[in-house]
């Protein structure tokens, strides 16, 4: 009887044993995935950077924002609208920069299939037209149903940092969250990827075409036709440029000053080549060009040929 009791007592010491390794198993696993090492999950205990709430989660509500946006009804079709369904997903964007610092982006992916009509019945700048204003209605929406959202809700409660520079401690890690939105629109016959300023119009799998806009107050304005036909790569990269682009064109007829020298050299009397970008250009020097010339009606017009003089010269 004695021995039998010693061998339960054993075999209840040796299972407990083995249930406490398991755990100790299981916790270390955890902490390897969550937090890295050990050393880390204490210095974040210690320091209270360690909060379950967003360790738990935050990721359940990333997944339940991306589900709701899948289901969510972010536009109204009306009459003239020649619009056929518009959907829209959320693509994880994320950026690990290293062990210690992520990032997490929400890539709001809206698509607008178009009726056939649509195609046939437009002329490209007032597609593009269309597209801002369909733009313009669904964004507001979607901004408010991500910072209304669990997902940012949970962010912003525990957020620390100055404007901009915002972050959490999410399982050991500095994280930031960020977002943006991209539209694409289909017409049975072209894909069209409507950017901030532009649209790429996808010809075929490796050619697109580039045209470039301003909009002011849902308009668009200063409509060219950037690039044409096969100089731009399906990534956007620039294959050739083309000096009959109806930038070039638009720049010649605004009243761009000539700066070719009798001996056939060219000088820069604006620096142009000294922006990277036609709006950083026009921004410093449409003053310039609107008190040198006389033909410029207004500051408006001025910049508009600030933008169309970078152009022409790239």
């Amino acid at each position: 009887m004695d021995e039998k009791r010693k061998y339960i007592r054993l075999f209840v010491i040796l299972s407990s044993i083995l249930i406490i390794g398991l755990i100790i198993f299981t916790f270390s696993l955890y902490i390897q995935s969550r937090y890295h090492s050990l050393d880390k999950f204490i210095d974040h205990l210690s320091t209270r950077r360690v909060n379950l709430e967003v360790d738990d989660g935050l990721d359940a509500a990333r997944q339940e924002f991306k589900e709701s946006l899948e289901t969510a009804s972010v536009y109204e079709i009306k009459d003239g609208d020649f619009i056929e369904s518009v959907s829209v997903t959320d693509v994880y964007d994320d950026w690990h920069f290293d062990s210690e610092n992520w990032l997490y982006v929400d890539k709001i992916v809206v698509t607008v299939n178009m009726k056939e009509s649509f195609n046939k019945d437009f002329l490209i700048q007032d597609k593009c037209q269309m597209f801002v204003s369909i733009r313009e209605e669904i964004s507001p929406y979607l901004k408010d149903l991500y910072y209304a959202s669990s997902y940012y809700q949970l962010f912003d409660k525990y957020k620390t940092g100055k404007p901009g520079y915002e972050e959490l401690y999410f399982c050991g890690r500095l994280l930031s969250l960020d977002y943006y939105i991209s539209y694409i629109f289909y017409d049975g016959v072209y894909e069209y990827e409507l950017g901030y300023d532009s649209v790429g119009v996808v010809i075929n799998d490796n050619v697109k075409k580039i045209y470039s806009f301003r909009v002011n107050n849902g308009q668009i304005i200063n409509f060219r036709d950037l690039y044409r036909e096969g100089v731009v790569d399906i990534h956007g990269n620039l294959i050739q440029s083309n000096s009959n682009s109806s930038a070039s064109s638009s720049a010649a007829s605004s009243g761009k000053k000539d700066t070719t020298t009798s001996g056939g050299s060219s000088y820069d009397p604006y620096d142009v080549h000294d922006y990277d970008s036609a709006d950083d250009f026009a921004d410093d020097k449409y003053e310039e060009f609107y008190d040198s010339e006389d033909e410029y009606e207004d500051e408006d017009e001025a910049y508009d040929a600030a933008e169309d003089y970078w152009y022409d010269e790239y």
